[in-house]
This record gives C-alpha cells, structure tokens and sequence, in this order.
C-alpha cells in the first residue's frame, strides 16, 4: 500500500485556525483553508500554489436558508469556512454545500476537511428515550451526527454557477466524514473526478492533481433519515468544512 498522506503537522495548520472541536462553539465562522509551498533544503524547488475557494450552503428544515461566501461564486483567498448547524432537525432535513475552488500558478493536490464544533445530547426527553436503547446512557454527545447520511460529489459546474454531482467520491455518517477530514492529510480528493476516497485509501487508486487555472467544483450533501424517529430530538451538532492544497511538482509524498 502506497503512503498517500502528507505530515499531520501539515494537515492540522488548516485546522488549528478554528480552535478544538469544543472551543469553537459561539466563537463565529473561522477560516478552514489551507495551501502549502513545497520545500527542500531550504529552496523552493516548483514555485507557488494558490488555493482559492467559494462555497454556497443551502440547508431545509421546513424552510430553506442559503448562505454563500463573501464573493460566490468567484473562488478567492481568505475564505471563511461554512459552518453548519444542526439543532431540533427532523427526518428528511437535508442540506447541501457547494463548493468551487481554483488552483492557480501549480497543479497541486487536494483534500477535503471537517472540524467538529459542537456534539450536545441536551437531554432525552421521553419520545427520545423511547427510540433509543435502554441499555444506552444518556451522555454528553448526541447521536446526530452518526445517523445522518453524507455523501461527497466531484461536481461539474454549469452556466449558474450550479455545482451539480457528477460522480460520488465518498458516502458515510457525517461522524465519520468529519472523522476523516480531521485525520492526516483528511478526505483526499482526485484531480480527475473519478477515483473515489476509499480506493484511494486503499492504495487501489493513486489521486491525481488538480490543474491550475481551471475551476473544479464538489458537493457535500446530508440528510437526516426517514427511519431516525425520535431519537434526534434534542440532539445538536456544529461542523466546519475546508480544504488542504500542496503543489504536485517534486513532491512523492503524495504519488
């Protein structure tokens, strides 16, 4: 199996930025991007890479609230990442983010991450206690985010500034795509749109560069099941999303 992750150090400096997973709650928004120049004895060895992004979030419980970036759907620097936040949901919310970002000066290599902010049972009242386990406590954390259904999309980008998916790159709980994105170099992502994440991870696939100059887009999409009943009630979660970049010129780490 290939070693496909770069240093953690470099993964978490898009990361820290926002504080630990339960320090961030109530703090705002907070930027979650990253973009790494490659190094070696001191010299840069292949230039500059340039990460830009643009986000849009749409999220439906009874009625539908969009937010965007400052600039969406032009990618740029300095983008705050979208937080979302999930509180007295029921079955069949969902939402979406959109995603549009550009590598320039460099093709280079990108991976999606996540951050917890927020993790709250508040409690089980008793519609709630009589969906779940007996046997189960009740704890600090909620069981939101292990029960809602994620997927991650390469998307393609039409004449609206529409990312529409194109080919499913990864599916799990939230609780395991916020994981993800919050281990190594997070959820890697092929320049190609093709190669999904858990092959990748497997070493059965080698991810590709993304090009510069072009614009690529991805869709993050959740919804919280139809067969969840009660047992959400009063559960919140918070979660951030943003990427890590690092050049694909003399870099092995990543091949």
């Amino acid at each position: 199996m290939q070693d496909l992750t770069v240093s953690r150090r470099q993964a978490l400096a898009g990361l820290a930025v926002i504080g630990a997973t339960s320090a961030g709650v109530g703090l705002g928004t907070r930027a979650l991007f990253s973009d790494t120049e490659e190094f070696s004895k001191n010299n840069v060895t292949a230039g500059e890479l340039d990460l830009k992004v643009a986000w849009r979030k749409s999220v439906t419980q009874v009625e539908t609230r969009v937010e965007t970036s400052s600039e969406y759907p032009t990618p740029t620097n300095d983008v705050d990442a979208p937080i979302c936040e999930l509180a007295d949901v029921k079955p069949g919310d969902h939402g979406v983010i959109e995603f549009i970002f550009r590598i320039d000066d460099n093709p280079g290599y990108v991976s999606l991450l996540g951050a917890e902010q927020a993790d709250e049972e508040n409690g089980q009242p008793e519609p709630e206690r009589g969906a779940l386990s007996e046997s189960i406590p009740v704890g600090r954390e909620g069981e939101l985010d292990e029960l809602i259904n994620t997927t991650v999309s390469y998307g393609t980008i039409d004449s609206d500034d529409d990312v529409t998916a194109a080919t499913r790159a990864y599916t799990s709980s939230l609780a395991s795509l916020i994981g993800l994105g919050n281990v190594g170099s997070g959820v890697i992502l092929d320049g190609d749109g093709s190669a999904s994440v858990v092959d990748i991870l497997l070493g059965n696939a080698t991810p590709n560069a993304f090009e510069p100059g072009t614009k690529h887009g991805l869709r993050v999409e959740f919804e919280v099941p139809r067969t969840v009943g009660n047992g959400v009630q009063t559960d919140r979660y918070e979660f951030a999303t943003g990427f890590f970049g690092e050049q694909a010129r003399n870099n092995e780490t990543w091949t």
